[in-house]
């Protein structure tokens, strides 16, 4: 992709991202830096590595100890119960140890996925001005993350009453895996919906943007292009009969001037992307409506717009679609198989509650 006009600066993309990057370093499933440029992977990033590895091989150590499994679980006297839980236990640590493998194993394909959609976003900002609420989403999603990691603080809290003020036994292993299986999937499952939601976003944008110019789009009520807090408009619609001339035929085989064509099917719900005044009132607003909106400040075309910059406009988001779809191939080589093993845990330990249930 063409970049020669984008500045070199950090897109929203990776300004929103940050929060989830520290968790995932955190984690071990960044060990490399943000971007492909310096530092890289460093030796303090190969030090907090072997640590973790450690730290993980420690505990798998521990939980196999069936002696300590059975001081854990003599008070219940299930069989079922132990080796169910214990299983599960050690099966989390070792799905950790995958996890954090296979993005070490992946780290140049997780830099190449943040190289494209930076200039992916930066194209769709300064080209097509768009605009995000970067503070807006940054404190959605720390307030997201921090609601995790408590909501996992009090789940250890509510084992350790139950463990050791309850049923009086001693032991501080049992919390500390808990804590190593369930932080690296909570990194992986927030770094992929991030990855996909943002993908979903510009794919909606450049969508919005081609719909701009269908003639079917002036009789959308739903898509009107707020300019200012007094004053409302439609979107310019294109002479986009004249592209369609070139085959003939419009939507469903129809001619364009058919006034029974068919259209686009409309969403009843609030549209995702709005056009506003870059000063819209609301947009520094903390709400699920300005978290999940992408402004778009300034039509990039209009109806005085040449043939010519029509034509190199939709090629130019034709271009953004195909490396959209390219975003989507690493995304999948990145996550798809630690995804595919922690839904694979997710179901054994669903059998073993069943078998517990049923028991």
């Amino acid at each position: 992709m063409n970049t020669d006009n984008i500045k070199p600066t950090d897109s929203s993309f990776c300004r929103i991202m940050k929060p989830i990057y520290l968790v995932s370093k955190m984690a071990g499933l960044w060990p490399q830096s943000f971007l492909r440029t310096s530092p890289g992977v460093t030796v303090l990033d190969i030090g907090y590595l072997i640590v973790l590895y450690a730290m993980y091989f420690f505990f798998i150590l521990v939980n196999t100890n069936a002696k300590l499994w059975d001081y854990y679980m003599k008070p219940f006297e299930s069989d079922i119960l132990r080796y169910g839980l214990q299983t599960h236990l050690v099966n989390g640590l070792f799905l950790g140890v995958v996890i954090v493998t296979i993005n070490v194993v992946q780290y140049q394909k997780k830099w190449d996925y943040m190289e494209l959609l930076d200039n992916v976003t930066k194209v769709v900002e300064q080209e097509f001005h768009v605009r995000y609420p970067i503070r807006v989403v940054q404190t959605f999603i720390v307030i997201v993350i921090s609601s995790e990691l408590i909501y996992l603080v009090v789940i250890l809290a509510g084992y350790y009453y139950l463990i050791d003020q309850t049923l009086n036994i001693t032991t501080k292993y049992l919390y500390a895996s808990y804590y190593m299986m369930n932080i690296s999937l909570l990194a992986l499952i927030n770094e992929y919906i991030y990855f996909t939601v943002h993908i979903r976003r510009l794919f909606m944008i450049v969508n919005r943007l081609l719909k701009q110019l269908l003639l079917g789009d002036t009789n959308d009520s739903s898509e009107t292009v707020l300019l200012d807090q007094n004053r409302k408009s439609k979107t310019p619609t294109i002479a986009y009969d004249e592209i369609f001339t070139v085959y003939g035929r419009g939507a469903g085989g129809r001619k364009i001037g058919d006034a029974n064509a068919g259209g686009m099917v409309k969403s009843k719900g609030p549209p995702k992307v709005t056009m506003v005044a870059p000063a819209s009132t609301g947009f520094n607003k903390l709400s699920a409506t300005t978290v999940y909106t992408t402004y778009v400040t300034k039509l990039k075309i209009d109806n005085q717009s040449s043939m010519e910059t029509i034509l190199k406009t939709v090629n130019r988001l034709s271009v953004l679609h195909y490396h959209l779809c390219d975003a989507i191939r690493l995304v999948n080589r990145i996550s798809s198989l630690s995804l595919m093993f922690h839904f694979g845990a997710m179901f054994v330990f669903l059998v073993f509650g069943l078998f517990t249930i049923y028991k």
